[in-house]
């Protein structure tokens, strides 16, 4: 079985990926891994437990939480945003179950709800083990009786391993001249890809690598050697990608639908279901990362199912 409930979580596993992720102790769900395959479940590390650093930063502010919405003193930017209808916009979300579906894609559904209002949210995983590929998504449900307005809402957010300095690929182009790489060095602060076409875009794909120079055993990564985290989104209408390290060294990528120009009216019993996204890792540069990404996620776009909750 590829998904591993421990005493500190679950552990998804791939042919030769590993990723980890489960509560910490303020009750915050909270990334823990994502890398090479480890031996034993055992062997992931807890979810990390970030003290008060100074006045201007609690423990919510350092956590990398796995799908972090607008609440609290939190300056990232978060996953989701929505607005009550007595006007608040805290979206308080907190760990209620888990489950495990067996099948052939195995899939593990973590349901959140925001401790003040009917606002349910429920973070899929899927586990492609033979490609190498884990597939996100998320849907909210509005189970009150008045409407709720949906502001943001992404797919997934992804996190690296702490230390080093990272680079980000990713393509540009226009119309007869696409899919032209762009690689660049990421910093503090918050790097943005978007399209706002409506559709299907020769300007910007909706896919990143990340690479970093001072990975542990490795070098930069090229075209054979090298680790690469990769990922896309199963969606080429407006969407929106946010790189951003914090200024405490944490990177972490978002993405999903563009929330320019974007409000959704959800109404009491309604659900939204937001597009998958498809991610990876990979020791061999980024020839292997490009082998499992274009390849693996043509097939499981293909013979994907869509989420409910």
């Amino acid at each position: 079985m590829p998904i591993h409930t421990t005493d500190r979580g679950w552990v998804l596993e791939t042919a030769t990926t590993g990723y980890a992720l489960g509560l910490n102790q303020a009750g915050l769900l909270a990334h823990r891994y994502w890398g090479a395959r480890l031996p034993a479940p055992a062997d992931y590390p807890s979810a990390p437990n970030p003290g008060i650093w100074s006045a201007f930063n609690n423990p919510a502010q350092l956590t990398p939480e796995e799908y972090p919405g607008y609440e609290d003193i939190k300056f990232i930017d978060p996953c989701l945003k929505v607005t009550f209808a007595d006007g608040v916009r805290d979206v308080v979300l907190r760990f209620e179950s888990a489950e495990v579906l067996a099948g052939a894609t195995p899939e593990l559904r973590i349901h959140l709800r925001d401790t003040a209002y009917p606002f349910a949210t429920t973070l899929h995983y899927r586990v492609h083990e033979a490609y190498d590929l884990i597939e996100r998504a998320v849907t909210v449900a509005n189970t009150g009786d008045t409407p709720i307005t949906i502001e943001r809402i992404w797919s997934a957010q992804w996190h690296f391993p702490a230390g080093g300095s990272y680079r980000l690929t990713h393509a540009v182009g226009r119309h007869m001249d696409e899919m032209h790489l762009r690689r660049e060095p990421l910093s503090e602060g918050i790097k943005l890809l978007e399209s706002r076409r409506l559709n299907t875009s020769h300007h910007h794909s909706p896919w990143f690598a990340i690479d970093r120079a001072t990975s542990p055993g490795f070098g930069a990564a090229d075209e054979d050697t090298g680790e690469v985290w990769f990922g896309t989104l199963a969606w080429s209408g407006n969407w929106k990608l946010s790189a951003e390290v914090t200024d405490f060294g944490s990177t972490r990528i978002s993405m999903g639908i563009n929330d320019w120009d974007f409000a959704w009216r959800l109404d009491p019993g309604q659900q939204f279901v937001a597009p998958s996204s498809y991610a990876g890792y990979s020791v061999a540069g980024f020839g292997g990362a490009s082998r499992r990404c274009t390849i693996s996620s043509a097939i499981l776009c293909r013979m994907g199912k869509p989420f409910t909750r």
